[in-house]
């Protein structure tokens, strides 16, 4: 190969090194979670986990999707020293190629040579049998065992903290299902919290499910692998508990009389934004595409007439869901004795909140591999 050509190859491992080291600084340290090279990544990974898992019964399947998603973290690490090592291969050859390296052992200054010392001298284990002659590629070989012991020492952080991220989920569902009655059914936070209009300990149950919610969004930004992390437990995946949230979100906002106050309290209010930025991050970085838009409501005259119970969801499912508040809140009929104006009016917000959260879920659960929630 002429020298021109050899310099090229030298310059575009410099190229290949810099793009690492970018990749590297964006995933760690970035706190807006953006990512050049990583994400990308994660999402070949994940594809191909889906693809090949995609013919094994369920529970082989997410035994072997959770495996799966644990590894894309060791993965990346290796992909950034792999990076990292064929950089500095590729610019250790114009040296070995010139004569610049001492060889021993019968090495001769080809590319198999150069990826030999670099794949060594990236965490310092060389064995002596290929040395830098020049001032210039010494101070590369020690550059190139700096920023490998470096990357290996960020990356270990970055993965403690990843999982310390997805804890945040798994505080979320062991709040919820505590403080239910049935876990399966999260209407019965009401039927424990909520007794004949007095709910004392609700809105601390709320307030710490807003800093779960929050903690858990914070960590999905700065740690995007944390979304693909997947359970072989299927009560403790991401689908369920966002379907048990939901739910209880709900039940509070819509289900209770809207002249009870707990309805309109700031720390609901507050979980319900939260949800909805979750929502919002996920579906925009993960997810895709955008949801479709809610269904028309019933006209006010369906509604009141409840003509459309039998042939609109929308209206069924918004009368069944005050029965169950009603129910497990122990209310009676004239606690819902409302203005037919306003009941309607929450029947139509109830709906676009309503349709997202179930577009959402089934979108969330189709890209993470379970069934519908």
């Amino acid at each position: 190969m002429s020298a021109a050509g050899l310099l090229a190859i030298g310059a575009a491992g410099a190229a290949v090194l810099l793009l690492a080291l970018l990749d590297v600084f964006m995933t760690i340290f970035n706190y807006d979670g953006f990512t050049f090279l990583a994400r990308r990544l994660h999402q070949v990974l994940w594809g191909a986990l889906r693809r090949g898992t995609a013919w094994l019964p369920d529970r082989p399947r997410h035994a072997a999707l959770s495996l799966g998603s644990a590894s894309m973290l060791p993965i990346t690490l290796g992909f950034w020293l792999g990076l990292e090592i064929s950089a500095f291969a590729m610019m250790f050859l114009p040296g070995l190629v010139a004569g610049w390296f001492t060889l021993t052992d019968g090495l001769g200054p080809g590319a198999g040579t150069a990826y030999y010392l670099s794949a060594g001298a990236i965490s310092s284990l060389t064995f002596g049998d290929v040395v830098a002659r020049t001032g210039l590629y010494q101070a590369l070989v020690d550059l190139e065992t700096i920023i490998g012991l470096s990357t290996f020492t960020l990356a270990l952080t970055y993965v403690l903290t990843a999982f310390g991220a997805l804890s945040h989920l798994n505080t979320l569902h062991a709040r919820v299902r505590r403080n239910t009655i049935e876990p399966s059914r999260p209407e019965t936070i009401l039927a424990r919290h909520f007794q004949a209009g007095h709910a004392d300990r609700l809105p601390d149950l709320l307030a710490a499910l807003v800093d779960d919610l929050e903690d858990y969004e914070q960590g999905l930004r700065r740690y995007p692998v944390v979304f693909y992390f997947h359970t072989r437990r299927l009560a403790r995946s991401t689908p369920r508990i966002f379907t048990a949230l939901g739910q209880l979100i709900e039940l509070l906002r819509w289900g209770l009389p809207a002249h009870e106050a707990l309805t309109r309290d700031p720390l609901l209010l507050a979980l319900l934004d939260g949800y909805d930025t979750t929502v919002d991050r996920l579906q925009h970085n993960f997810i895709g595409p955008e949801l479709p838009p809610a269904p028309e409501p019933a006209s006010r005259e369906q509604f009141t007439g409840r003509d459309a119970t039998e042939d609109d969801r929308g209206v069924a499912e918004f009368v069944d869901l005050r029965r169950r508040a009603c129910e497990v809140a122990r209310l009676s009929a004239e606690d819902y004795d409302e203005d037919p104006s306003q009941e309607y009016q929450l029947y139509r917000d109830w709906l676009v909140f309503h349709h997202r959260h179930r577009e959402f879920l089934q979108h969330l659960s189709d890209v993470l591999g379970y069934a519908h929630a």
